[in-house]
């Protein structure tokens, strides 16, 4: 079973999502309307989601995450899971990578300014 990550960079500043593009490639920006469940899937690459606005509830394997705005989930590529957004519904980022050193690198840089 793989594992996953959870966190929050409650202070990115959200323009700066460039930062995390890829080499070559994009960032998805999602938009679900209320109660909208992905059912249960996975992927052959590691996915980074970020929320934006509203909530969303993750289901890996057994356990049960809520994020919302500024917090993640990084699901590294094989990894189960399912998402249903909350009754107000949930933008977010999707970033087909692990994402997690330009994200603390960016509070870092934030922090000391």
């Amino acid at each position: 079973m793989s594992s996953y990550y959870s966190g929050s960079v409650s202070q990115l500043d959200l323009s700066k999502l460039a930062m995390l593009l890829p080499d070559q490639g994009c960032i998805e920006l999602q938009q679900d309307k209320p109660c909208h469940t992905h059912d249960w899937h996975q992927h052959d690459i590691n996915e980074t989601l970020i929320i934006i606005k509203g909530r969303i509830i993750f289901s890996i394997g057994d356990d049960v995450i809520t994020c919302g705005p500024g917090e993640y989930v990084m699901l590294p590529a094989g990894t189960r899971h399912k998402s249903t957004s909350s009754e107000f519904g949930c933008i977010y980022a999707i970033c087909f990578q692990d994402v997690r050193k330009a994200l603390y690198q960016e509070m870092r840089e934030q922090n000391h300014d």
